[in-house]
């Protein structure tokens, strides 16, 4: 981690090798970060907002598979990189709600199964899904 603990500045940053020399990624899970991808993405942020953001849903992963809430694929939208870059955008949803009503249980069983999920799918609506993390990750 760079930067006091409690700096809105502070990232995480991981390395490619040993040496420190060439970072496989950077990013932040806190809310009060400063930090914003550059169309605006930020911790904390609701997933409705993030649609907003891209013009369409997106494709995210399911939340019983590996890497739970991560953007699989922004499906064409104005978050969708332009070309090809060894740079990637990544940000992780978060559910901010555990506890449920007997119709929100329901609807979290039917889609806890699915290895993926559209970020506008009323199944996943129960979860109030919020941006838990955002960085870059080199290739």
């Amino acid at each position: 981690r760079y930067g006091d603990s409690d700096a809105p500045e502070r990232l995480d940053v991981i390395w490619a090798d040993a040496q420190h020399t060439r970072m496989a990624a950077l990013r932040t899970t806190e809310r009060k970060s400063a930090w914003r991808s550059a169309n605006g993405i930020k911790v904390g942020m609701a997933i409705a907002d993030v649609d907003l953001l891209n013009e369409r849903s997106f494709q995210l992963r399911g939340f019983e598979a590996d890497d739970p809430g991560l953007v699989l694929s922004w499906a064409g939208g104005k978050l969708e990189p332009a070309a090809a870059s060894s740079c990637r955008l990544v940000v992780r949803f978060t559910p901010t709600v555990f506890e449920s009503t007997r119709l929100d249980w329901r609807l979290i069983e039917a889609i806890q199964s699915s290895p993926e999920v559209v970020s506008d799918d009323k199944r996943i609506k129960p979860y109030k899904l919020v941006v838990s993390a955002i960085g870059l990750e080199w290739r």
